[in-house]
C-alpha cells in the first residue's frame, strides 16, 4: 500500500511540474506578445505611444493572469504531491 501511494505521488508530482512549466511558459509568452503588441500599435500614426501601451495592457492582462493562475496551479499540486512523500 505505501508503494502504491508513493508512485501515485510521483506521478502527481510529475504532472503537476508539466502544468507547472506550461504556466511559466504562459507568462513567458505573454510578455512577449505584449511588447510585440505595444511596438505594433503605436508605430501606426493613428495611434499615440500611450494609446499604444494602454491598448496592449488591455489585450495582455487576461492571458497573463491565466497563465499565472494555472502556475499556481501546478506549484499547490507539486506541494501537495512531495507533502505526501514526505509523509510515506
Amino acid at each position: 500500500m505505501r508503494d502504491l501511494m508513493l508512485n501515485d505521488a510521483k506521478r502527481v508530482a510529475q504532472i503537476a511540474t508539466l502544468i507547472l512549466s506550461v504556466g511559466w511558459a504562459g507568462v513567458i509568452v505573454s510578455i512577449i506578445y505584449f511588447f510585440i503588441g505595444w511596438w505594433d500599435l503605436s508605430s501606426r500614426e493613428s495611434i499615440t505611444f500611450l494609446q499604444g501601451l494602454v491598448y496592449s495592457i488591455n489585450a495582455f492582462a487576461a492571458p497573463f493572469f491565466l497563465s499565472f493562475v494555472v502556475a499556481g496551479i501546478g506549484h499547490a499540486l507539486r506541494l501537495y504531491a512531495l507533502s505526501q512523500i514526505k509523509d510515506v
